[in-house]
């Protein structure tokens, strides 16, 4: 079924409408969703205008105009096999799939270029206060991370969760619990194949000030970073 849709697309009127509403939907939903929305805003801010920065959805207006034939363009330029990966995961038998692999996608031929000068992502870094539609400022600290390909990645994934994933995380215990200083506290990693960005950040009300949040925000970093995990992070995911 994979190889079907890959090789062999309908891009129909009808199907086209129905996917265009569940998209725009989806777009709707997530605007409407505070923090998502602030993620997504904060992803456009820190991409500094690379296509990473762009939300996997869509950009509004964009889909709202869509039509087959620019679905069917895009498929003949980018849609080839240079361009694209299989990914099987579980308790597979290597060599069943590998057969299977070849005798459904070894006759899929296209005329579509391999891509190769993919720009590479340089989002911003360094402590910065962000001001977005969200309507609560916040207080960023941004790190260029390693590619997704990186062996350190998943280290990466880990560390951050550790710091700032759930209600008993050290950020949210340290800046939302205790000190109140923010409303909100939480990070977020995106690595991608051109590289990829790590953000801490905290969004506070007044009359709390950005410099208490960025110092706060700066000190659990650098503990992080230079001693380690302790042992309340690991009691807290």
């Amino acid at each position: 079924m994979e190889a079907d849709r890959l090789k062999h697309p309908r891009f129909s009127n009808q199907d086209t409408e129905t996917e265009r509403k569940i998209i725009l939907a989806e777009l709707d939903f997530y605007r409407n969703q505070p923090i998502p929305h602030a993620f997504n805003q904060l992803k456009e801010f820190i991409g500094a205008g690379h296509p990473y920065s762009i939300y996997p959805g869509g950009l509004r207006d964009q889909v709202e105009k869509l039509t087959p034939e620019q679905l069917r363009h895009f498929h003949s330029t980018f849609y080839s096999p240079c361009n694209a990966y299989l990914v099987i995961c579980g308790a597979v038998d290597t060599a069943q799939i590998v057969a299977l692999a070849s005798q459904h996608f070894d006759d899929w031929a296209s005329s579509a270029p391999c891509v190769s000068d993919r720009p590479l992502y340089r989002p911003k870094v360094g402590t910065m206060r962000v001001k977005l539609a969200f309507q609560t400022p916040l207080a960023v600290r941004a790190f260029a991370s390693k590619p997704a390909s990186s062996e350190d990645a998943a280290a990466l994934h880990v560390l951050l969760s550790l710091l700032t994933k759930g209600e008993s995380a050290p950020l949210t215990d340290d800046l939302v619990r205790r000190r109140k200083l923010c409303v909100f506290a939480d990070g977020e990693i995106y690595q991608m194949q051109m590289g990829g960005v790590m953000a801490v950040f905290g969004a506070f009300l007044p009359p709390t000030r950005f410099k208490t949040v960025r110092a706060a925000i700066q000190r659990h970093c650098d503990r992080l970073s230079t001693e380690g995990p302790h042992a309340e992070y690991c009691r807290s995911s």
